[in-house]
């Protein structure tokens, strides 16, 4: 399961950073400075969450594995961190809207939870056949 979920992890961030310098190469080369600087910036939430979201699940298979109540708190604190994320990214935003636009910086953090839905259908489709 752990070696599943570490070749799930590292394709994912494989495609993220695509994305990213996807969209850092538009943010220098093309006109639209806002739109790829907030689809960067809610990349960027969304890959943290997703690393948090990682880190959690190792740390609840060891906790299960040793019953350590410190790692089980610092799963709680990632938690929080993982809800205070998009609420700063969108509050910066919000903030400056001369350098984000909420919008984009949305669409930039759901694309994360698209691009792992859809490798999710990908993966029930092809093992059913």
């Amino acid at each position: 399961m752990t070696g599943e979920l570490e070749t799930n992890m590292k394709r994912y961030a494989t495609i993220l950073g695509v994305c990213a310098a996807i969209c850092m190469a538009g943010f220098i080369i093309s006109p639209f400075h806002i739109l790829f600087l907030s689809i960067f910036a809610g990349l960027v939430a969304g890959l943290v969450n997703l690393l948090l979201n990682f880190v959690d699940a190792k740390i609840i298979g060891h906790v299960a594995l040793k019953q350590n109540r410190t790692m089980s708190l610092l799963v709680g604190l990632n938690v929080i961190v993982r809800m205070v994320c998009p609420v700063v990214i969108i509050y910066i935003a919000i903030i400056f809207p001369q350098w984000l636009d909420v919008l984009f910086v949305l669409v930039g953090f759901s694309s994360v939870y698209a691009m792992l839905f859809i490798d999710s259908v990908r993966k029930f489709i092809f093992k059913e056949r």
